[in-house]
């Protein structure tokens, strides 16, 4: 769930609105189906295998997309927001993966030069 929860809390940086801004548990369930639709059979089991106070029993519902919500953002933005919220755990980036994203990829760049120089200068 930490990859989640970085998704999240990316969007909203980047959007200035919070993503899932439920009012209780059941609510803020129906605002992700709302964009992510209505997870898999499969992970909805595994779900309720492990829940104790929520009924697992949704109506299947297609979500409208994240992509709606991040149109003045560049598609390696997109990307990498949409693969941290993915259902499947498995299946969502994992963090290493996420810093290897090409969205990170200028600012990697620069952190190698910056590291370059500094050693230069260590060395003299």
């Amino acid at each position: 769930m930490d990859i989640w929860g970085v998704g999240c809390v990316f969007f909203e940086i980047t959007t200035l609105i919070p993503l899932f801004p439920g009012d209780n548990e059941t609510d803020q369930i129906n605002k992700i189906h709302n964009i992510l639709g209505t997870p898999p059979e499969s992970v909805l089991n595994h779900f309720k295998k492990h829940s104790v106070n929520i009924d697992f029993n949704f109506p299947p519902k297609r979500g409208i997309g994240i992509n709606k919500y991040l149109t003045h953002v560049s598609a390696e933005c997109q990307d990498i927001i949409s693969k941290m919220l993915t259902y499947v755990p498995e299946d969502r980036i994992s963090s290493k993966q996420a810093l290897n994203h090409p969205y990170f990829k200028e600012l990697v760049e620069q952190e190698t030069k910056i590291q370059a120089k500094q050693s230069l200068n260590n060395f003299k």
